[in-house]
């Protein structure tokens, strides 16, 4: 049990940790928001806020978000973010990732599962 709690307060601290430092600012506290997140198709991309720095001119562009969600859950409609920044931007597909244009910048984005493996490799 207390090695359960431990467990939950260290990937806490290293979501905060990477937050603070890529700059990858959320206004509200981490406690009323879930991270940066958009759902297509169905599925739900979440990003670390890793930036594609090269060939961006590859990117194919699939979409645009078309709605916010609150900031405090994941998207629950299609073409959706979580956070006002994505409303109007467009979405893609970068090799085999999906991006989402946010911040003046092409950002990576992972599905769910993915997402989970990062940031909990155990």
């Amino acid at each position: 049990m207390e090695k359960n709690i431990l467990l939950k307060i260290k990937k806490l601290l290293f979501v905060f940790l990477f937050i603070i430092l890529t700059g990858c600012s959320q206004s509200e506290t981490l406690e009323d928001t879930a991270p940066y997140a958009f759902k297509i198709n169905d599925t739900i991309y979440i990003t670390r806020c890793e930036i594609v720095r090269e060939n961006t001119d590859q990117i194919i562009v699939l979409g645009t978000i078309s709605g916010v969600d609150p900031s405090s859950q994941y998207p629950v409609e299609n073409d959706h973010a979580n956070f006002e920044d994505m409303l109007d931007q467009e979405y893609g597909k970068f090799n085999d990732q999906i991006v989402g244009y946010f911040n003046n910048q092409w950002n990576i984005f992972y599905t769910e599962e993915e997402y989970q493996k990062i940031v909990d490799p155990s």
